[in-house]
């Protein structure tokens, strides 16, 4: 993958201006976009939405709930990631489903108009990264991947966590974990590295 081609990308995502009149939720002046570009990617996870706030998942300098989450899951199952380039370099990438951190009060994930209006970003993130494997974290993410993808058939999340899936992108086979929203406050909390931990090592 040409690091060129990616950057194409995110400067798309920081000029596009769909969500600015038709859903004020979103706020379309501020982009957070990664720092570093994926390479030989193993496992890629897609997130919900970048946050409003101070943090970031890829300002390293900043306090990130989501990174030290993942950084959590992954060093328990065996990994030794403390940073950002040990994160990318040992195989792992991350991106949000939504491009635009969301303005709406309260734990309240994008709406499914938002996710529509974004899923051209993820698609042509996912046809360059190439990844070999999809987790999918929580709601959002399940939501605008099975608009992606019909025949995976999402369902509720509930119904499929914990379940590999696969579909075909740019001519090849890529296996899909299903988890829940990684919280430490999620009671769910062991089965997501459970979840992680399968699709981490599956062949």
């Amino acid at each position: 993958m040409k690091n060129s081609g990616w950057w194409r990308i995110q400067k798309k995502i920081i000029a596009c201006k769909k969500c600015k009149n038709e859903n004020p939720e979103v706020r379309t002046d501020i982009k957070k976009i990664p720092g570093v570009a994926p390479k030989n990617i193993e496992l890629l996870f897609i997130s919900e939405a970048p946050p409003l706030g101070n943090s970031y998942f890829y300002w390293e300098n900043a306090k990130d709930t989501l990174r030290k989450r993942i950084f959590a899951i992954l060093n328990s199952i065996g990994n030794n990631i403390n940073g950002l380039d040990e994160f990318v370099a040992a195989g792992f990438y991350l991106t949000p489903t939504v491009k635009c951190p969301s303005q709406a009060e309260g734990n309240v994930g994008p709406s499914n108009n938002t996710i529509k209006f974004c899923l051209e970003h993820l698609q042509g993130e996912l046809n360059c990264i190439k990844p070999k494997k999809i987790c999918l974290l929580g709601r959002t993410a399940l939501c605008g991947f099975s608009q992606l993808f019909p025949e995976f058939k999402g369902g509720k999340l509930g119904e499929v966590a914990g379940k590999i899936r696969e579909v075909e992108i740019g001519g090849r086979k890529v296996r899909v974990m299903i988890t829940y929203w990684p919280s430490f406050r999620q009671r769910k909390f062991g089965e997501i590295v459970k979840h992680v931990w399968r699709i981490a090592r599956d062949k």
